[in-house]
Protein backbone atom coordinates (compact mmCIF):
# COMPACT_ATOMS: atom_id res chain seq x y z
CA UNK A 1 0.00 0.00 0.00
CA UNK A 2 1.36 3.38 -0.97
CA UNK A 3 1.45 6.22 1.51
CA UNK A 4 0.10 9.39 -0.07
CA UNK A 5 -0.08 12.97 1.00
CA UNK A 6 -3.79 13.77 0.83
CA UNK A 7 -3.20 17.51 0.72
CA UNK A 8 -0.92 17.39 -2.30
CA UNK A 9 -3.23 14.91 -4.04
CA UNK A 10 -6.15 17.28 -3.55
CA UNK A 11 -4.12 20.14 -5.02
CA UNK A 12 -3.26 18.07 -8.10
CA UNK A 13 -6.86 16.98 -8.68
CA UNK A 14 -8.32 20.45 -8.18
CA UNK A 15 -5.75 22.05 -10.48
CA UNK A 16 -6.65 19.70 -13.32
CA UNK A 17 -10.39 19.38 -12.76
CA UNK A 18 -11.26 23.08 -12.55
CA UNK A 19 -12.22 24.20 -16.09
CA UNK A 20 -9.81 26.63 -17.71
CA UNK A 21 -10.69 28.99 -20.54
CA UNK A 22 -9.82 27.76 -23.74
CA UNK A 23 -11.95 22.79 -29.22
CA UNK A 24 -13.66 22.02 -31.87
CA UNK A 25 -11.70 19.64 -34.14
CA UNK A 26 -10.19 16.17 -33.81
CA UNK A 27 -7.00 17.02 -35.69
CA UNK A 28 -5.90 19.55 -33.07
CA UNK A 29 -6.95 17.36 -30.14
CA UNK A 30 -6.00 13.96 -28.70
CA UNK A 31 -8.32 11.30 -27.29
CA UNK A 32 -7.25 9.47 -24.13
CA UNK A 33 -9.72 7.01 -22.60
CA UNK A 34 -10.00 6.45 -18.83
CA UNK A 35 -8.27 3.14 -18.17
CA UNK A 36 -9.21 0.83 -15.34
CA UNK A 37 -6.57 -1.58 -16.71
CA UNK A 38 -3.64 0.84 -16.64
CA UNK A 39 -1.20 -1.83 -15.44
CA UNK A 40 -1.61 -4.21 -18.39
CA UNK A 41 -0.26 -4.24 -21.91
CA UNK A 42 -2.79 -4.07 -24.72
CA UNK A 43 -3.20 -3.92 -28.47
CA UNK A 44 -6.32 -3.13 -30.44
CA UNK A 45 -8.33 -0.86 -32.68
CA UNK A 46 -10.48 2.20 -31.88
CA UNK A 47 -13.02 4.03 -34.02
CA UNK A 48 -13.87 7.67 -33.27
CA UNK A 49 -16.55 9.87 -34.84
CA UNK A 50 -17.41 13.56 -34.59
CA UNK A 51 -20.24 15.33 -36.40
CA UNK A 52 -20.19 19.07 -36.99
CA UNK A 53 -22.86 21.38 -38.37
CA UNK A 54 -23.39 25.01 -39.22
CA UNK A 55 -25.88 27.26 -41.04
CA UNK A 56 -24.39 30.35 -42.69
CA UNK A 57 -25.97 33.68 -43.60
CA UNK A 58 -25.52 35.30 -47.05
CA UNK A 59 -22.60 37.22 -45.48
CA UNK A 60 -20.75 34.12 -44.20
CA UNK A 61 -21.76 34.36 -40.55
CA UNK A 62 -22.64 31.19 -38.67
CA UNK A 63 -26.30 31.41 -37.77
CA UNK A 64 -26.09 28.58 -35.22
CA UNK A 65 -23.48 30.19 -33.24
CA UNK A 66 -14.05 26.76 -36.90
CA UNK A 67 -10.90 26.91 -37.23
CA UNK A 68 -9.28 28.15 -40.47
CA UNK A 69 -11.95 30.77 -41.15
CA UNK A 70 -14.92 28.74 -42.36
CA UNK A 71 -16.96 31.93 -42.65
CA UNK A 72 -14.53 33.33 -45.22
CA UNK A 73 -15.37 30.53 -47.67
CA UNK A 74 -17.98 31.92 -50.12
CA UNK A 75 -19.17 28.35 -50.84
CA UNK A 76 -20.67 28.31 -47.33
CA UNK A 77 -22.70 31.49 -47.61
CA UNK A 78 -26.50 30.90 -47.41
CA UNK A 79 -25.93 27.14 -46.97
CA UNK A 80 -25.99 24.39 -44.35
CA UNK A 81 -22.59 22.79 -43.77
CA UNK A 82 -21.97 19.31 -42.35
CA UNK A 83 -18.57 17.82 -41.57
CA UNK A 84 -17.98 14.20 -40.56
CA UNK A 85 -14.73 13.17 -38.88
CA UNK A 86 -14.09 9.41 -38.91
CA UNK A 87 -10.90 8.12 -37.32
CA UNK A 88 -9.66 4.53 -37.12
CA UNK A 89 -6.77 4.19 -34.68
CA UNK A 90 -4.36 1.38 -33.95
CA UNK A 91 -3.69 1.35 -30.20
CA UNK A 92 -0.85 -0.39 -28.42
CA UNK A 93 0.54 -0.22 -24.89
CA UNK A 94 3.39 -1.96 -23.08
CA UNK A 95 3.23 -2.08 -19.29
CA UNK A 96 6.40 -2.74 -17.32
CA UNK A 97 6.54 -2.32 -13.58
CA UNK A 98 4.93 1.01 -12.71
CA UNK A 99 5.38 2.34 -16.23
CA UNK A 100 3.32 2.09 -19.39
CA UNK A 101 4.31 3.22 -22.90
CA UNK A 102 1.40 3.59 -25.32
CA UNK A 103 1.09 4.55 -28.97
CA UNK A 104 -1.74 5.65 -31.27
CA UNK A 105 -1.60 5.63 -35.08
CA UNK A 106 -4.73 7.17 -36.70
CA UNK A 107 -6.20 6.89 -40.17
CA UNK A 108 -8.67 9.66 -40.99
CA UNK A 109 -11.68 9.67 -43.33
CA UNK A 110 -13.08 13.19 -43.21
CA UNK A 111 -15.84 14.62 -45.37
CA UNK A 112 -17.62 17.95 -45.90
CA UNK A 113 -21.13 18.44 -47.26
CA UNK A 114 -22.75 21.64 -48.49
CA UNK A 115 -26.45 20.95 -48.00
CA UNK A 116 -26.78 17.46 -49.60
CA UNK A 117 -23.75 17.85 -51.90
CA UNK A 118 -20.51 16.12 -50.88
CA UNK A 119 -17.80 18.68 -51.51
CA UNK A 120 -14.74 16.87 -50.08
CA UNK A 121 -13.66 13.48 -48.79
CA UNK A 122 -10.12 13.43 -47.43
CA UNK A 123 -8.39 10.18 -46.43
CA UNK A 124 -4.95 9.53 -45.02
CA UNK A 125 -2.69 8.47 -42.18
CA UNK A 126 -2.70 11.01 -39.38
CA UNK A 127 -0.20 12.10 -36.76
CA UNK A 128 1.08 9.36 -34.39
CA UNK A 129 1.07 9.85 -30.61
CA UNK A 130 3.41 8.39 -27.98
CA UNK A 131 2.52 8.58 -24.27
CA UNK A 132 4.61 7.45 -21.27
CA UNK A 133 2.73 7.02 -17.97
CA UNK A 134 3.92 6.23 -14.46
CA UNK A 135 1.70 4.86 -11.69
CA UNK A 136 2.47 7.13 -8.75
CA UNK A 137 -0.29 5.92 -6.39
CA UNK A 138 -1.56 2.36 -5.99
CA UNK A 139 -3.91 1.56 -3.13
CA UNK A 140 -5.47 -1.90 -2.77
CA UNK A 141 -7.38 -2.74 0.41
CA UNK A 142 -8.04 -6.44 -0.15
CA UNK A 143 -10.24 -5.72 -3.13
CA UNK A 144 -12.83 -3.56 -1.29
CA UNK A 145 -11.12 -0.25 -2.03
CA UNK A 146 -8.76 0.28 -4.94
CA UNK A 147 -7.24 3.54 -6.15
CA UNK A 148 -4.74 4.12 -8.95
CA UNK A 149 -3.28 7.41 -10.10
CA UNK A 150 -1.10 7.70 -13.21
CA UNK A 151 0.78 10.72 -14.50
CA UNK A 152 1.93 10.85 -18.10
CA UNK A 153 3.64 12.89 -20.79
CA UNK A 154 3.38 12.51 -24.53
CA UNK A 155 4.36 13.79 -27.94
CA UNK A 156 2.65 13.94 -31.34
CA UNK A 157 4.66 14.02 -34.56
CA UNK A 158 3.72 15.60 -37.93
CA UNK A 159 3.36 12.47 -40.11
CA UNK A 160 -0.03 13.19 -41.67
CA UNK A 161 -0.35 15.38 -44.75
CA UNK A 162 -1.71 18.93 -44.52
CA UNK A 163 -1.84 19.65 -48.28
CA UNK A 164 -4.00 16.92 -49.85
CA UNK A 165 -6.05 18.22 -52.78
CA UNK A 166 -9.54 17.15 -53.87
CA UNK A 167 -11.06 18.25 -57.19
CA UNK A 168 -8.25 20.79 -57.66
CA UNK A 169 -9.00 22.36 -54.29
CA UNK A 170 -7.15 22.13 -50.98
CA UNK A 171 -9.59 21.38 -48.12
CA UNK A 172 -9.10 23.41 -44.95
CA UNK A 173 -6.60 22.28 -42.33
CA UNK A 174 -9.26 20.74 -40.07
CA UNK A 175 -10.16 18.21 -42.78
CA UNK A 176 -6.54 17.28 -43.52
CA UNK A 177 -5.12 14.06 -41.95
CA UNK A 178 -2.30 15.91 -40.20
CA UNK A 179 -1.83 19.17 -38.35
CA UNK A 180 1.78 19.74 -39.51
CA UNK A 181 3.20 20.39 -36.04
CA UNK A 182 5.08 18.78 -33.16
CA UNK A 183 2.89 18.86 -30.06
CA UNK A 184 3.51 18.01 -26.41
CA UNK A 185 1.00 16.81 -23.85
CA UNK A 186 0.52 15.83 -20.24
CA UNK A 187 -2.20 13.74 -18.60
CA UNK A 188 -3.62 12.55 -15.29
CA UNK A 189 -5.45 9.19 -15.29
CA UNK A 190 -7.13 7.87 -12.14
CA UNK A 191 -9.50 5.10 -11.02
CA UNK A 192 -11.32 4.57 -7.72
CA UNK A 193 -13.22 1.34 -6.97
CA UNK A 194 -15.42 0.88 -3.90
CA UNK A 195 -16.67 -2.70 -4.14
CA UNK A 196 -18.69 -2.57 -7.40
CA UNK A 197 -18.84 1.23 -7.67
CA UNK A 198 -16.28 2.62 -10.13
CA UNK A 199 -15.11 6.22 -10.58
CA UNK A 200 -12.85 6.85 -13.57
CA UNK A 201 -11.31 10.07 -14.79
CA UNK A 202 -8.77 11.40 -17.23
CA UNK A 203 -7.49 14.95 -17.66
CA UNK A 204 -5.17 15.91 -20.50
CA UNK A 205 -3.50 19.03 -21.81
CA UNK A 206 -2.00 19.39 -25.29
CA UNK A 207 0.32 22.21 -26.26
CA UNK A 208 0.13 22.55 -30.04
CA UNK A 209 3.18 23.75 -31.92
CA UNK A 210 3.43 25.77 -35.14
CA UNK A 211 3.31 24.12 -38.55
CA UNK A 212 5.55 25.03 -41.48
CA UNK A 213 3.27 27.97 -42.32
CA UNK A 214 3.67 29.38 -38.79
CA UNK A 215 0.05 28.56 -37.93
CA UNK A 216 -0.59 27.11 -34.48
CA UNK A 217 -3.81 25.58 -33.24
CA UNK A 218 -4.81 26.72 -29.78
CA UNK A 219 -3.67 24.58 -26.87
CA UNK A 220 -6.34 22.21 -25.60
CA UNK A 221 -7.47 20.77 -22.28
CA UNK A 222 -9.88 17.81 -21.95
CA UNK A 223 -11.51 16.71 -18.69
CA UNK A 224 -13.64 13.62 -18.15
CA UNK A 225 -15.09 11.88 -15.11
CA UNK A 226 -17.45 8.86 -15.06
CA UNK A 227 -19.41 7.13 -12.30
CA UNK A 228 -20.28 3.51 -12.98
CA UNK A 229 -21.32 0.16 -11.57
CA UNK A 230 -19.55 -3.13 -12.22
CA UNK A 231 -21.57 -6.29 -12.89
CA UNK A 232 -19.56 -9.49 -12.44
CA UNK A 233 -20.60 -12.45 -14.60
CA UNK A 234 -18.45 -15.54 -13.97
CA UNK A 235 -15.00 -14.68 -15.39
CA UNK A 236 -16.24 -11.55 -17.11
CA UNK A 237 -17.50 -8.14 -16.03
CA UNK A 238 -19.49 -5.21 -17.39
CA UNK A 239 -19.19 -1.57 -16.28
CA UNK A 240 -22.02 0.81 -17.17
CA UNK A 241 -21.18 4.47 -16.55
CA UNK A 242 -22.41 7.98 -17.05
CA UNK A 243 -20.53 11.19 -16.57
CA UNK A 244 -19.26 14.50 -17.89
CA UNK A 245 -16.70 15.40 -20.56
CA UNK A 246 -15.47 18.78 -21.75
CA UNK A 247 -13.08 20.27 -24.27
CA UNK A 248 -11.41 23.67 -23.81
CA UNK A 249 -9.34 25.36 -26.49
CA UNK A 250 -7.34 28.56 -26.54
CA UNK A 251 -7.33 30.70 -29.69
CA UNK A 252 -5.29 29.83 -32.76
CA UNK A 253 -2.21 31.94 -33.46
CA UNK A 254 -0.29 32.86 -36.62
CA UNK A 255 1.15 36.34 -36.97
CA UNK A 256 -1.96 37.42 -35.06
CA UNK A 257 -4.30 35.83 -32.53
CA UNK A 258 -7.46 34.58 -34.26
CA UNK A 259 -10.28 35.69 -31.99
CA UNK A 260 -12.89 33.69 -33.94
CA UNK A 261 -11.31 30.37 -32.88
CA UNK A 262 -11.21 28.45 -29.61
CA UNK A 263 -13.86 28.07 -26.95
CA UNK A 264 -15.40 25.21 -24.99
CA UNK A 265 -17.82 22.31 -25.42
CA UNK A 266 -19.56 20.48 -22.56
CA UNK A 267 -20.90 16.94 -23.00
CA UNK A 268 -22.99 14.37 -21.15
CA UNK A 269 -21.19 11.04 -21.42
CA UNK A 270 -22.61 7.48 -21.40
CA UNK A 271 -20.32 4.47 -21.70
CA UNK A 272 -20.01 0.73 -21.32
CA UNK A 273 -16.94 -1.43 -20.82
CA UNK A 274 -16.94 -5.21 -21.10
CA UNK A 275 -14.06 -7.41 -19.92
CA UNK A 276 -14.06 -11.02 -21.11
CA UNK A 277 -11.86 -13.42 -19.12
CA UNK A 278 -9.43 -10.56 -18.42
CA UNK A 279 -8.18 -11.00 -21.99
CA UNK A 280 -10.47 -8.87 -24.15
CA UNK A 281 -11.94 -5.41 -23.52
CA UNK A 282 -14.72 -3.76 -25.50
CA UNK A 283 -15.73 -0.17 -24.81
CA UNK A 284 -18.15 2.34 -26.29
CA UNK A 285 -18.84 6.01 -25.48
CA UNK A 286 -21.57 8.35 -26.63
CA UNK A 287 -21.04 12.03 -25.86
CA UNK A 288 -23.92 14.43 -26.40
CA UNK A 289 -23.07 18.13 -26.45
CA UNK A 290 -24.93 20.05 -23.78
CA UNK A 291 -23.40 23.40 -24.71
CA UNK A 292 -21.14 24.78 -27.43
CA UNK A 293 -19.59 28.04 -26.29
CA UNK A 294 -17.32 29.00 -29.20
CA UNK A 295 -15.60 32.28 -29.93
CA UNK A 296 -16.75 34.36 -32.90
CA UNK A 297 -19.58 33.50 -35.29
CA UNK A 298 -17.97 31.35 -38.01
CA UNK A 299 -17.22 28.09 -36.20
CA UNK A 300 -19.17 24.88 -36.75
CA UNK A 301 -20.77 23.32 -33.69
CA UNK A 302 -20.47 19.71 -32.50
CA UNK A 303 -23.83 18.13 -31.59
CA UNK A 304 -22.32 14.77 -30.57
CA UNK A 305 -19.33 12.45 -30.84
CA UNK A 306 -18.60 8.78 -30.08
CA UNK A 307 -15.88 6.17 -29.59
CA UNK A 308 -15.79 2.38 -29.94
CA UNK A 309 -12.81 0.16 -29.17
CA UNK A 310 -11.77 -3.50 -29.04
CA UNK A 311 -8.57 -4.34 -27.17
CA UNK A 312 -6.59 -7.49 -26.43
CA UNK A 313 -5.25 -7.37 -22.86
CA UNK A 314 -1.84 -8.83 -22.01
CA UNK A 315 -1.19 -9.03 -18.23
CA UNK A 316 2.32 -8.50 -16.91
CA UNK A 317 4.34 -11.57 -16.10
CA UNK A 318 4.93 -12.45 -12.46
CA UNK A 319 8.48 -11.12 -12.67
CA UNK A 320 8.00 -7.46 -13.31
CA UNK A 321 10.56 -5.13 -14.74
CA UNK A 322 10.82 -2.39 -12.15
CA UNK A 323 11.72 1.05 -13.41
CA UNK A 324 12.04 3.75 -10.77
CA UNK A 325 12.06 7.42 -11.69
Amino acid sequence: MSKINIGWLAVILLTVLIPQQGLTCDGCNVYVSPSIQSNVSQIGIVYRYRRMHGSYSPFGQQMMTRHTGHGNDPAFWSNDIFEHYNTIELWGAWAFGKMRLSAQLPYHINSQFINDYKRFTVNGIGDPVLILERRIVELDNEGDVQFNLNLGVGIKGPLGSTTLRVNNETPNLDLQPGSGSWDGMGLLNYTLQLNNIVVEGVNSFRRNGKNNEDYRYGSIMNNRIDLGYRFNIKNSSLIISCGYYNEFSFMDVSDIKHDDTGGEIHYANASIKAFMNDKIQFFADFQYALKNRLNGNVQLITPYRGNIGLLLLIPQQSKEIEVEL
